[in-house]
């Protein structure tokens, strides 16, 4: 797994830049610590897996080879980590629910903006689709 996240931390920095990928892990591990004071339990676990998120955000349909055999898109990786984040926040306690929720803030804070800005701009494709659709059966 450390090879997977040195992958996803290389290619993410060459994207960025060194100082924004810096600023991204730094805040991220300011929340794991800010976490970890409130419940006294800290893990990286979920800033890890934060950091997936962000690679999913930007490359969902980047290909990898599962156990080098079986090739899976990102996205459906990204999907199958939501439903553990999700399964781990219902299931674990405050101290798990809080590196979660900050791993999680950490995201917002970087990609709000555009995963906003990419809603609206598929809910008016959606839209432009419709219309199409509905002036060309005339």
């Amino acid at each position: 797994s450390m090879y997977f996240y040195y992958f996803i931390g290389t290619v993410l920095e060459s994207r960025w830049g060194a100082r924004r990928f810096l600023i991204y892990y730094l805040f991220g591990a300011l929340g794991a610590v800010i976490a970890a004071l409130i419940t006294s339990y800290g893990t990286n676990l979920y800033l890890n897996m934060s950091l997936f998120f962000a690679f999913a955000l930007m490359y969902p349909e980047h290909q990898v080879l599962l156990f080098m055999i079986v090739p899976v898109k990102i996205k459906w990786l990204a999907l199958a980590n939501a439903l553990f984040f999700l399964w781990s926040f219902i299931n674990t306690d405050i101290a798990g629910r809080a590196a979660i929720v900050f791993s999680l803030l950490n995201l917002i804070l970087f990609f709000g903006g555009d995963m906003l800005n990419m809603g609206r701009l598929s809910i008016n494709q959606w839209r432009r689709r419709q219309a199409f659709r509905r002036n060309s059966r005339r």
